[in-house]
């Protein structure tokens, strides 16, 4: 997964990460590198981002697709993980991916 951030001419790769077991984000970080999980909104963060709409530029890679479009054409937003959790839908996504990939 990459977190893209707006720039003149168009996106630029702003972080990189992948998906754990838990349904965070392996972050990529120059502080990271790979060695923590951290939620999308910390993964925002990570990624120099103060915008506070890590959703919206999260990118599945394999998809190119930004995790707010994904949870909204998958249906996942509403279902029974949320209703469990409480997650927001880029979490439950993330996790329901990760689940489909084990």
């Amino acid at each position: 997964m990459e977190y893209r951030r707006a720039a003149s001419g168009g996106q630029y790769v702003a972080n990189t990460g992948s998906i754990t077991a838990e349904g965070l984000v392996l972050c990529e970080c120059s502080a990271c590198k790979g060695a923590k999980a951290v939620p999308n909104s910390f993964f925002e963060e990570h990624s120099g981002s103060k915008v506070r709409r890590p959703a919206q530029y999260t990118y599945l890679t394999d998809f190119n697709l930004s995790l707010k479009v994904g949870a909204a054409a998958t249906g996942v937003a509403g279902g029974g993980f949320a209703a469990a959790t409480g997650a927001p839908a880029c979490m439950q996504l993330l996790w329901a991916l990760h689940a489909s990939c084990a």
